[in-house]
This record gives structure tokens, C-alpha cells and sequence, in this order.
């Protein structure tokens, strides 16, 4: 993620410092780890910063579209003394919307930590049998229902649990995950 503007400031015990923007970086790094998974980032504020450089108007909109099209995660302030927000939750990679938006990404990286923490302990301790692929659905099943239930998917489907033919030793585990996408546009046609 790549964080703009380059530069912002603090107040920290009554005196101000000047610092450069990727300390802002770490404050939406803290909010990730204190936010669900799914929560989406735009226009949500993160505290603990004043004024931005290139902010309030320094830019058009159209300008920052131009910026935020390059894949840049930007923070804007409407008014001075104001709440330092995001504009839009951008990745550097902006190919598509599932690797643009920062929720998404969250959300997968989240389900896929999950699951290496849930499977870990059954590697080395168990025989590829049947019942273990049995035991590994249900198991698989129940966190996909707690995603969803959670908020940090919408669906999610165990597709297929089989033993490598290559690797004999490995178990090939297919999971399809449906996430949450943000409402990041509303198109309103008004008729007469």
C-alpha cells in the first residue's frame, strides 16, 4: 500500500511535529488490527493526525482520481483542524477489484491465516485415510460458517479434499470464498 500525502503532522503533549506520511501508514496498520477483517477503510478516520500536506483542496478531484488511479492509498482532510480520512482503501495493484480494495484482501489473508492455524496441527500427526479427510471437511466447514456468520465472508464452499497424485504425501484442499465487496459507487438514474 502506498500512502499519500507525504507528509503530515502530530500533536503529541502539546507540541507538533512534522512527519513524513508513512506514519500515517502505521495508523491505518493499527486500525487494521483492531477493525473485522471485512470492515471496508473509505472515508473512515484514523486519529492522531493534523494537518496534511496537499490537502484541502491543493488538488481537484479529477487530480486525485489521476493519483488514486496509480494505485495509492489517499488521505484527505475536508476542512482544516478537520478528521484525517481515507479517500478510497487502494492497493498498489489495481488490476481488479479483488486485489484493489483493502477489505478484500483483509478478509482473504484473514480466512487464509485462519485455516494454516486450523491445519498445522494435523500435519505429521495423522495418516491421509478417509476419516481424516472427513474430519478435515467438517472442520473446514464449520470456520467457513463462522466467516460468513462473522461478516468476513458472504459464502464460502468446501470444493474438494483429495490426496495428491504427485505428491502422495500432500493433501490438495479446494475452498471457494465469497467476500464482501464494498460500496465504493451508487449510481442513481433519476426519471421524470
Amino acid at each position: 500500500f502506498l500512502v499519500w500525502p507525504p507528509s503530515c503532522s502530530a500533536t503529541v503533549s502539546g507540541t507538533t511535529y512534522s512527519l513524513a506520511g508513512y506514519y500515517m501508514g502505521a495508523g491505518w496498520a493499527g486500525r487494521v488490527g483492531s477493525e473485522s477483517p471485512g470492515q471496508g477503510f473509505t472515508n473512515m478516520a484514523v486519529s492522531g493526525f493534523n494537518d496534511l500536506s496537499y490537502s484541502n483542496g491543493y488538488f481537484s478531484e479529477s487530480q486525485l482520481d489521476t493519483i488514486a488511479g496509480g494505485g495509492t492509498f489517499i488521505m484527505i482532510q475536508e476542512s482544516e483542524g478537520g478528521a484525517v480520512t481515507c479517500r478510497h482503501q487502494l492497493a498498489t495493484d489495481v488490476t481488479t477489484v479483488q486485489k484493489r480494495e483493502l477489505s478484500i484482501t483483509k478478509s482473504v489473508d484473514y480466512v487464509a491465516k485462519t485455516f494454516r492455524n486450523a491445519m498445522t496441527g494435523k500435519i505429521g500427526k495423522f495418516n491421509i485415510t478417509q476419516s481424516l479427510m472427513d474430519s478435515l471437511s467438517v472442520q473446514i466447514q464449520g470456520l467457513l460458517r463462522t466467516f460468513v456468520d462473522g461478516g468476513i465472508l458472504t459464502s464460502g464452499q468446501l470444493s474438494s479434499i483429495s490426496q495428491n497424485s504427485e505428491n502422495p504425501d500432500t493433501l490438495d484442499i479446494t475452498v471457494i470464498l465469497g467476500v464482501p465487496y464494498p460500496c465504493n459507487y451508487i449510481a442513481l438514474t433519476l426519471q421524470i
